[in-house]
């Protein structure tokens, strides 16, 4: 989770010609209190089930706000079977007719990109590094060895798309979305990426990720 900087709590709180990043002070102690907010959602009323363990570290980006990694465990009888991961994680764009909030929500903060260039900060050798545009998939499955393939619906299956604003009105579709929870996205307001560690390998990368710590420099 990375904090939004247009957060009205933030907003409110800012002194006449003031901007976000005038205040870090401000933005470290909204970001701590919806910090607590999504622990008490996750570990105590257990939204992806009943949490036994819980871990977690915050990072601050180049440009000052705060990043949150989280780590969950879920006990063996109440976590999601593989059949439930569409409940718990999405990766499509909502239907605008059904539900215009989260329609917004993914197209303002869940969208990769879109369309990497060599220009992009995620761009190394030729190809994107979070390897987007994802493949389009009917249904959810596991995979060996690896993060589960979420259902991403082309146009053509079902699947939905929009306009994300810029220098060109460009058209979106579920090939560019981050994987989220959409309760957890509608309740926060800000690019918030949830992912089900489904292996060994992925578990270990997660705890490795999490537990890395800050920057260092070592001059010799």
């Amino acid at each position: 989770m990375t904090c939004n900087p247009n957060w009205p709590e933030i907003k409110e709180h800012l002194f006449l010609n003031q901007q976000p990043n005038d205040r870090p002070d401000l933005i470290v102690r909204v970001f701590d209190l919806k910090k607590k907010i999504i622990k008490y959602l996750t570990g105590t009323q257990g939204l992806f089930g009943k949490c036994i363990a819980y871990v977690h570290s915050v990072e601050y980006q180049k440009r000052g706000l705060p990043h949150l990694h989280c780590l969950l465990w879920i006990d063996e009888n109440s976590k999601p079977r593989p059949q439930e991961y569409d409940r718990f994680v999405q990766a499509e764009i909502p239907n605008p007719n059904e539900d215009f909030q989260g329609h917004q929500l993914v197209l303002q903060h869940i969208i990769h990109g879109p369309y990497c260039t060599n220009k992009s900060p995620c761009w190394k050798d030729g190809r994107c590094s979070k390897r987007y545009p994802k493949h389009y998939s009917v249904h959810t499955r596991c995979r060996e060895d690896s993060y589960p393939v979420y259902r991403r619906r082309s146009p053509e299956m079902g699947g939905h798309h929009g306009h994300k604003e810029g220098r060109l009105r460009q058209n979106i579709t579920n090939e560019w979305v981050v994987s989220h929870n959409l309760k957890l996205l509608k309740i926060f307001n800000c690019h918030l990426n949830v992912d089900i560690c489904s292996s060994v390998h992925s578990i270990k990368y997660v705890i490795k990720y999490t537990m890395k710590g800050s920057d260092q420099l070592f001059l010799e």
